[in-house]
């Protein structure tokens, strides 16, 4: 789906790119780290801008939503050829991506923005973003509900309860992305899903919405809302996902998903993904994934039978 939604971007803004834009020169330089999962790396970056690299600078980041110091380190790139360089992003925008110049957010912005959407808890006698307030900010944004980024602005805040920020919440989450306007706090959120290709950040992520889908009467999740929240998170990078999702719903009996369960199939996705070969039935999985397992490879011989395409697990 976000692919999709990448390729209609890319498509729109190359269409409004004219073609006849050439690349000036540029001799002054300094030195931008640039943000990677493996480690920085060190870039020559332009420090002077001609007024034409200016208006492409401008033309990008108001195409890609990203920000100044990614727009020149892609458009440099790519010859400064802007329908290239947006191109060239939307196809891997993680290879583009620069740490961009820290200024501290303004705090009376940021509570600005939160005015513009809370309402009063009564029973709480305090302000908060409820359910209407998210829904006029999500649309704002232009933001689906099941879009990723929604799930990682509620991971920035450290949201307790779904579809709730209050004021601390929300004022802890844009300062920590850096974003005091709905047009960075777009730019941040996309910044911050393309970092989900690090493990580690996606890790984050996902152990984050356990708690967070969780009821706070209750102990483990229910079905529904892990399916969902699986649907989110896993969607592009689990080659099973669809399968699995169809297995609880058949077999799990709408059962609620336990912690270790939920934990340990991200552990499964990353080792064993599509290619079930690679499944240790001795190791410490949970029964639910021995289950699945068994079901996928009692499937296996009936699809090669009948000339089905095998699954081929997703690379990172």
């Amino acid at each position: 789906m976000q692919a999709k939604s990448n390729q209609v971007k890319r498509k729109r803004g190359c269409e409004e790119i004219s073609a006849k834009l050439e690349a000036p020169g540029s001799t002054a330089t300094s030195r931008v780290e640039l943000t990677s999962a493996s480690r920085p790396i060190k870039i020559k970056m332009s420090k002077s801008l001609s007024k034409d690299q200016k208006d492409k600078v401008k033309q990008f980041t108001s195409l890609t939503e990203s920000g100044d110091a990614t727009a020149q380190n892609c458009l440099t790139q790519n010859g400064w050829k802007l329908d290239r360089a947006v191109d060239a992003y939307y196809t891997n925008p993680s290879q583009f991506l620069v740490a961009e110049a820290k200024s501290q957010p303004d705090r009376r912005k940021i509570e600005s923005i939160f005015q513009k959407y809370k309402e009063l808890d009564r029973e709480r006698n305090a302000e908060f973003i409820l359910f209407n307030g998210m829904v006029r900010l999500l649309e704002d944004l232009r933001l689906p509900v099941e879009s990723v980024r929604v799930l990682i602005l509620a991971w920035k805040c450290e949201a307790k309860v779904q579809c709730e920020f209050s004021r601390d919440e929300f004022a802890r989450g844009l300062l920590e992305l850096g974003a005091d306007s709905l047009d960075k706090l777009n730019q941040k959120l996309q910044s911050a899903e393309a970092e989900l290709s690090n493990m580690t950040k996606l890790r984050e992520l996902y152990n984050f919405t356990y708690d967070y889908a969780k009821q706070a009467s209750q102990k483990n999740v229910d079905c529904d809302a892990a399916v969902a929240y699986w649907g989110i998170i896993l969607s592009g990078r689990f080659a099973l996902l669809d399968d699995w999702i169809q297995f609880i719903k058949d077999f799990n009996n709408n059962r609620s998903i336990p912690r270790d369960t939920w934990t340990l199939l991200f552990d499964f996705v990353m080792t064993v993904n599509g290619d079930c070969s690679k499944y240790d039935k001795d190791g410490a999985w949970p029964v639910v994934i021995d289950e699945f397992v068994e079901h996928i490879k009692a499937k296996q011989p009936k699809q090669a039978a009948d000339g089905a395409v095998t699954v081929e697990p997703m690379e990172y």
